[in-house]
């Protein structure tokens, strides 16, 4: 069974792309790769908080403290750098989506970003809409959280 919110983010993601496919002309191309970067963010960041969570499941119990509380930095930096990464694209995509004159009045409020837009700088709000999105894809094969 689906969340909503993962439903919600893939039709918003769908809904961005076609209207990107019908007006954004000469543009398009340039639209797409913003728009694969974001959701290659989406999924590096996804894959990295399955891997910190894995790791605090099993490295706890089976690592030296002093060893574990090392790696745990690592995934920490990891972790910050991706979702940094993500942030920035997400701003990215939707500052030139929503500020290209041929698609005014047709990019929603909040652009390709699904949740309310009123919460696009929360950082956990941002995650958990990344989140929706990359399992909506993975769902459906466009995305793949294994390495």
């Amino acid at each position: 069974m689906t969340n909503p919110e993962e439903e919600n983010a893939l039709e918003r993601y769908r809904l961005i792309l076609t209207i990107v496919g019908e007006y954004a002309n000469e543009k398009k191309g340039m639209y797409i790769k913003l728009i694969s970067d974001l959701v290659s963010y989406c999924a590096e960041y996804v894959r990295i908080i399955i891997e910190v969570e894995a790791f605090t499941q099993f490295g706890r119990h089976a690592l030296e403290t002093k060893v574990y509380q090392k790696e745990m930095i690592e995934y920490d930096k990891r972790r910050k750098i991706a979702h940094e990464a993500l942030l920035s694209q997400l701003y990215i995509v939707n500052r030139a989506l929503l500020k290209e004159e041929l698609l005014k009045g047709k990019v929603p409020i909040g652009g390709i970003y699904s949740l309310n837009p009123d919460t696009i700088r929360d950082r956990n709000s941002v995650s958990d809409w990344a989140g929706y999105l990359v399992k909506a894809l993975a769902r459906r094969g466009f995305v793949k959280l294994k390495r």
